[in-house]
């Protein structure tokens, strides 16, 4: 049923009779002969075919290359989330040491207070309790400090936290335009070229995202594929960018 054409390995399937089977060729030629037609012809009228297989093939490559990029970016944003959820926890613990130092700090400034209340009342022990006044007041000036510390390091976490929630929102965007992908190349696998209503929601897919304006025609057309692999080009730079 096959015909070979010569100076050609790749073999090809003639049906130009539909009410005659064809047997194989008896000599190895370009022609078919049953009917006349050569490999020539074969291809012209199965270009879109051979066209779709094509398109099918590097739609496939570029799915499994998204799927690695998304494997690891899923790797990626657990480490940043388990990053986020450390930064987060030293944030807790650094407001509780801040608001113990406040304690302290408001404790120190009450016993100055009393200190200053007994150096009035008690003549004698005007040297002892100016040394203990010079204590409280180095340690306020040390708790001040140590407080303006704290308060800087919370800022650089809350900073810190920022940024995670930044990447977090980058990785889910890069995301959903895998998904976008695996619904294109859902669409295609079933056969959406030779289907009008799956290229029209290939179509509709792309226009809403921006990369197609033409109409929507269910055609597989020149401006379709071109707005397919822009479409995918563009996901994939995302995706190796997070």
């Amino acid at each position: 049923m096959n015909a070979q054409p010569s100076n050609s390995n790749q073999s090809w399937k003639c049906t130009g009779v539909s009410t005659n089977p064809h047997a194989e060729a008896i000599n190895n030629t370009k022609k078919c002969q049953y009917c006349d037609r050569t490999y020539d012809d074969y291809l012209k009228d199965h270009k879109l075919e051979i066209f779709q297989k094509r398109l099918l093939s590097y739609s496939g490559m570029a799915a499994i290359a998204a799927l690695l990029l998304l494997i690891s970016a899923g790797v990626y944003a657990r480490q940043k989330f388990a990053e986020a959820d450390r930064a987060i926890r030293q944030l807790e613990q650094t407001k509780t040491e801040l608001a113990q130092v406040n304690a302290d700090l408001k404790k120190a400034e009450q016993e100055l207070e009393t200190a200053n209340e007994k150096l009035q009342r008690v003549p004698k022990l005007e040297k002892l309790l100016a040394d203990t006044q010079n204590k409280l007041e180095s340690t306020k000036t040390q708790l001040q400090t140590t407080q303006y510390n704290l308060t800087q390091t919370n800022q650089n976490l809350t900073q810190t936290k920022h940024k995670l929630q930044q990447r977090e929102q980058q990785i889910t965007e890069g995301s959903k335009c895998v998904k976008l992908i695996g619904e294109i190349n859902n669409v295609i696998w079933e056969g959406a070229a030779l289907n009008p209503d799956g290229v029209m929601r290939i179509q509709q897919t792309l226009q809403s995202v921006g990369f197609y304006q033409g109409e929507i025609d269910g055609i597989l057309a020149y401006s379709t594929r071109k707005s397919i692999e822009n479409f995918q080009r563009d996901c994939q730079a995302k995706l190796e960018r997070q």
